[in-house]
């Protein structure tokens, strides 16, 4: 038997294994461009071209990589927040709020990753399997 916890600790874990790693990937690569295109030249020292070159492609990474962190994290977050909640429409409805997950039907809740049983699983949990 699953242990029932409140929306907010179902919150809370969804934020940590959604964005956990996504977000400080994304901020870290694109952060990482800011500095090297913009500061030197404040702060009065040169960069090098390749050091430039390979910083645009780390900033234009982050938002792919966090995009793949989201459509993998989401699912799993999912599965296990939907079994051990009670008020299943109130997690959504919060999570959908605080920018977790889609609305039902969203174009970018079609790129979820996850297996057809865990999809499955889901849409059960949800009420929307047929």
């Amino acid at each position: 038997m699953t242990e029932t916890i409140t929306v907010e600790q179902a919150l809370k874990a969804g934020r940590k294994s959604i964005y956990g790693l996504g977000q400080p990937l994304f901020f870290m690569c694109s952060g990482q461009t800011v500095l090297v295109l913009i500061a030197p030249e404040t702060f009065g020292f040169i960069v090098p071209e390749i050091i430039k070159n390979l910083s645009i492609c780390l900033g234009l990474l982050g938002i792919p990589l966090m995009w793949l962190i989201w459509s993998t994290q989401t699912p799993r977050w999912k599965l296990w927040a939907y079994a051990r909640v009670d008020d299943l429409v109130k997690l959504k409805t919060e999570a959908i709020r605080e920018g977790l997950i889609w609305p039902d039907g969203h174009l970018f809740e079609k790129t979820e990753m996850c297996s057809p049983d865990m999809r499955k699983k889901i849409l059960e949990l949800e009420g929307r399997y047929i």
